[in-house]
């Protein structure tokens, strides 16, 4: 073999790993761009995945909010009615009890006022 044939032969081999070389580097910037959409994608994922996780968590909060609301009204309902009788003043808001206190306070007043006017005629 001669030296020109080699050296064609080796420029040849050259032209073939430069094409390879190009293809090749091509073909990493396209596998790092969807490397990039594919961590974008999960990122996203994740994301919504979190979210869901929250608004799982809260239902579950208020349906066992709701369970145990549930669950006192039917122990009230489960009840005698004089049981309900005796607890309901228990219920009533402190204006109502601090109105009732006074308006009682003001008849007990009157009934006194009127005893003792009642006396004072049955002495004279």
């Amino acid at each position: 073999m001669s030296l020109w044939q080699e050296l064609e032969g080796l420029q040849k081999k050259k032209a073939k790993l430069d094409g390879q070389l190009v293809s090749i580097g091509e073909k990493e910037k396209t596998l790092e761009e969807r490397l990039r959409t594919i961590e974008e994608e999960m990122g996203i994922k994740e994301e919504r995945a979190h979210k869901l996780e929250m608004q799982l968590k809260d239902r579950q909060e208020t349906i066992g909010n709701l369970e145990s609301r549930i669950a006192g009204m039917e122990l009230i309902l489960k009840k005698p009615v004089k049981e309900l009788v005796e607890e309901e003043p228990e219920k009533q808001p402190m204006e109502m009890t601090v109105q009732t206190a006074a308006n009682d306070n003001q008849l007990q007043q009157t009934e006194e006022t009127s005893e003792k006017q009642n006396k004072g005629k049955r002495w004279f």
